[in-house]
């Protein structure tokens, strides 16, 4: 691929894109420059199914180096990088969170995405420029995926929002609120506050919708020139002759029901019953592919609880163990629990 670079303005600095230096075995690669921070993603796909078969084998991994930061690790002796930090495990599901629901569930290819900090400079945020990395990689490569996605991170100073505030800001701020999304939704929030309220929130969300759509819009520009046609993926399915039989099966054993109580056993005890039934349907009656066909029924029975409950979440605010959407489970929380420990305590929210 032959080198290049894009750039972008956005929160008083320079969004600078690079492809084609690095990686270029890779389904997609880019290295993405906010400050002196500078992420590298690289996204992959196998050619052939993966031998995982109860989920879509995505992993993300974000790679943290001291030498981004101009340190050498450990001793004399140990010179080896060590285990991933609480950091670094929470930004790689941070990213994780954003990219996983804009593939297909379906999917069955093995797909890795790899985010490698090279540079820090200590002010900007590598997670911030590692979910935008890995949004370019997996948009200008064949891997099939409906990005992209840009994230941003809105703090708050002297009641005035800041968008991606650098380390000092954050901590002398009342708000720390991480955005990802797409051009039309937002898709993955974290966010701690000192108690500011939902006005302030939801305009720190207007807020960082503009960027959003800003940088999504450059991706897709960058999409334009350098691009890859999709491929395409393994898809675990069967014919729409059986799917449409699982899902008259499912609603006729009374699936809306079945989804809904306060105790979560019920609930198990329902859905396993159905979910027998069905099976003992394909035993029956599809002896040679038994197998998958019994994942294909987990695939269309996730898909038809998810469509009942989303449904009936957003038209009847009605939750699955039927609590309104501004209630929240009973908390119960108790201290010095153990007796010999320097300090024990049990939180208990619902039957979590």
């Amino acid at each position: 691929m032959e080198q290049k670079k894009w750039s972008l303005q956005i929160g008083g600095r320079i969004l600078e894109v690079e492809t084609g230096q690095l990686a270029k075995q890779a389904n997609g690669a880019v290295t993405v420059r906010y400050g002196e921070t500078i992420v590298l993603a690289t996204a992959v796909m196998s050619q052939k199914a993966s031998r995982v078969n109860e989920y879509f084998p995505l992993m993300v991994d974000f790679e943290e180096r001291y030498y981004a930061a101009g340190k050498i690790k450990g001793s004399r002796f140990i010179k080896r990088e060590g285990r991933p930090s609480d950091e670094a495990i929470l930004s790689g599901r941070a990213i994780d969170r954003t990219i996983r629901p804009l593939f297909n569930h379906r999917m069955r290819n093995d797909v890795q995405v790899i985010l490698t900090v090279l540079s820090y400079d200590g002010e900007n945020d590598p997670g911030i420029a590692a979910i935008i990395a890995a949004s370019t990689a997996l948009s200008i490569s064949d891997i099939p995926w409906n990005g992209p996605v840009a994230a941003v991170r809105v703090g708050r100073l002297n009641n005035h929002l800041v968008l991606n505030p650098i380390n000092g800001e954050l901590t002398e701020g009342d708000l720390n609120l991480l955005l990802s999304g797409t051009q039309d939704k937002i898709n993955m929030i974290e966010c701690g506050a000192k108690e500011v309220s939902e006005e302030d929130i939801f305009q720190a969300f207007t807020f960082a919708k503009e960027a959003i759509a800003k940088i999504t819009n450059f991706i897709l520009q960058i999409q334009k020139e350098v691009g890859k046609k999709k491929s395409e993926p393994v898809l675990l399915q069967g014919t729409p002759e059986f799917e449409a039989k699982i899902k008259k099966m499912l609603l006729k054993e009374g699936i809306a029901k079945a989804l809904y109580d306060e105790d979560k056993k019920i609930v198990e005890k329902r859905t396993t019953s159905i979910q027998e039934k069905i099976t003992q349907y394909i035993e029956e009656n599809f002896v040679e592919e038994a197998e998958k066909l019994k994942e294909v029924a987990e695939i269309v029975f996730e898909e038809v609880s998810n469509d009942i409950v989303h449904k009936n979440i957003l038209e009847k605010d009605l939750r699955p163990d039927k609590r309104k959407l501004d209630e929240i489970r009973s908390i119960n929380c108790q201290v010095k629990v153990l007796p010999r420990t320097h300090g024990t305590g049990l939180f208990t929210r619902g039957e979590t």
